[in-house]
């Protein structure tokens, strides 16, 4: 919560998407939320202008269901890894890039809806 203060809203928005994408790499999406959620009231107050909820909220349930890195924290995924042959290292090297770029445009667009609130 401090790189969000120093950070301002960008940093806040990030943060929320790294906590729970992180989160959600090895933990069901539902428990991702309900771990994260409490947290927003506070980084909402960050900066001089307070932050909507709802763009917060959005940023954490769109990171929550992006599990794409690891095959850990989506059921499916183990079954497709099972079946399909494939290793730890195939979803680290095509979940990881796939995971960044959903996380710049999640956070991006979420903070331009939240500018036009």
């Amino acid at each position: 919560m401090a790189v969000a203060q120093c950070a301002g809203r960008p940093g806040s928005f990030a943060a929320v998407y790294v906590i729970a994408a992180g989160l959600s790499m090895f933990i069901n999406n539902s428990a991702t939320i309900a771990i994260v959620a409490p947290m927003l009231e506070t980084m909402r107050k960050v900066g001089d202008e307070p932050i909507p909820g709802k763009y917060l909220a959005w940023t954490l349930v769109y990171a929550a269901g992006s599990c794409f890195t690891t095959p850990l924290g989506y059921q499916t995924n183990m079954m497709v890894m099972k079946d399909g042959g494939y290793t730890f290292g195939d979803f680290v090297r095509f979940g990881g890039p796939l995971q960044a770029v959903h996380a710049v445009a999640c956070v991006l667009l979420c903070m331009a809806a939240a500018k036009f609130d």
